[in-house]
């Protein structure tokens, strides 16, 4: 082979190896929400295919790609977004919220996951259903309205503390309260400190997994209660008011 062939078949060696290499590069970038916030775990996968990566806890990602890549990037109560890869090395991604997915989206001790997901027993009701019924207390909003929990006057009293029980009775002579979670502080007491319209979602972790993330002070099941948080957007003042009065029964002698 004399020396123009082979430098021929160099040549052709090193354009095949350059072309190959300008095939895939590294593509970086940041997801964030309506509100220029960072959403942290959100997923960016090549579509069809099982590679890809997630976002860091100030929503920035690394992947690579190829020309004609499909990134999909989801993420739990966000509309996915697709993008199609044409030479971008930055990119800068807007996850838009669903409502539909974040009505699936259940709070428990450990964070928020979806309810297909979730392997325990919960139950959960939306704070405009508990804001709704005009009652002075939380408690008396949630009668008859979750499964699996009892709730039940045992005075007469104006404004007694209604007894609530979740699963039944745990003890004959003890306590068998919940436990009462607000925003993730457990509380000490019952629902009477919080005002039925600060609540944005109320969970009940009704089985014994809650004991496991809480200890013994959710031996008998956990309420969890979600307030309300800023918004932005316009201003929206709203003003409810009622009144209720009650008294004793004296029977006349």
């Amino acid at each position: 082979m004399n020396l123009k062939t082979r430098l021929t078949l160099m040549l052709i060696l090193l354009l095949n190896v350059s072309l190959f290499a300008q095939d895939g590069y590294t593509v970086t970038g940041t997801v964030i929400d309506n509100t220029n916030i960072p959403v942290p775990g959100a997923n960016v996968v090549i579509e069809n295919t099982t590679t890809g990566t997630s976002t860091d806890f100030d929503g920035n990602f690394s992947i690579n790609v190829k020309n004609g890549d499909v990134l999909v990037f989801s993420s739990i109560g966000f509309s996915s977004n697709k993008v199609t890869i044409s030479g971008q090395k930055t990119l800068n991604i807007v996850l838009a919220e669903d409502s539909a997915q974040l009505d699936e989206v259940v709070v428990v001790g450990y964070g928020t996951i979806k309810k297909s997901h979730l392997t325990g027993a919960v139950a959960k009701i939306g704070g405009d259903e508990v804001a709704a019924v005009q009652v002075a207390r939380v408690d008396d909003a949630l009668a008859g309205k979750l499964p699996g929990v009892r709730i039940q006057n045992q005075s007469g009293e104006p404004g007694a503390a209604p007894k609530i029980q979740i699963r039944a009775a745990s003890s004959i002579s003890g306590e068998s309260d919940p436990l009462i979670v607000v925003d993730g502080f457990p509380i000490s007491g019952n629902l009477a400190t919080v005002n039925p319209n600060d609540i944005e979602s109320l969970e009940v972790l009704k089985d014994a997994a809650s004991a496991a993330i809480y200890g013994s002070l959710g031996a008998n099941g956990v309420i969890l209660v979600t307030t309300k948080k800023g918004k932005s957007g316009k201003v929206n003042l709203s003003y409810n008011t009622y009144t209720s009065t009650s008294s004793k029964y004296v029977k006349d002698i």
